[in-house]
């Protein structure tokens, strides 16, 4: 690390690697903390409990319930897998605001709901803008839910498109 920026506060940068991008946490949204972890913890042992107490109830073996023990986080992980994809992102690259559009309405022909959002930068004259006068035609960022990644993934590299690796 430059000495420059030792003893500052910033952190180890994470060197580049080749092929796969990093894992993913297994819950996309939520961030559970020590009280939502010992909850999550409790709620499974209770539905083993349970499960045990009520196989045993009905005479097969005990180790058959045990396996309702992980029901608790089958749910946490199904809501949290829903509640992403039908969160909003966006993806921005070079192309002009025609070309955007272009793209969108072609998601749309696949059933994916998509929006076209040009940078706001442009809405002001040019002497407001912090780039030069001289820039190049407006861009555009494409909106989408997280639901439809793939599908946005196959079309923006059909189009040519650099998409990233691990997106």
């Amino acid at each position: 690390m430059p000495p420059s920026r030792s003893g500052r506060g910033f952190g180890e940068y994470a060197p580049l690697r080749e092929g796969r991008s990093p894992r993913r946490p297994w819950l996309r949204t939520a961030q559970l903390n020590l009280a939502g972890w010992s909850a999550l913890l409790g709620l499974c042992a209770a539905a083993g409990i349970a499960g045990v107490l009520l196989v045993r109830a009905i005479d097969l073996p005990g180790w058959w319930g045990s396996s309702l023990a992980l029901l608790p986080v089958v749910i946490v992980l199904v809501a949290d897998r829903r509640r992403w994809a039908a969160m909003e992102t966006s993806f921005v690259w070079s192309a002009s605001v025609a070309d955007v559009a272009r793209i969108a309405d072609e998601l749309r022909s696949r059933g994916v709901d998509t929006e076209v959002r040009p940078d706001p930068r442009y809405d002001q004259p040019w002497w407001d803008r912090i780039d030069s006068p001289v820039d190049a035609e407006p861009t555009a960022s494409l909106v989408y839910r997280n639901r439809h990644a793939a599908t946005v993934r196959t079309v923006l590299r059909a189009h040519g498109v650099d998409v990233p690796q691990g997106w």
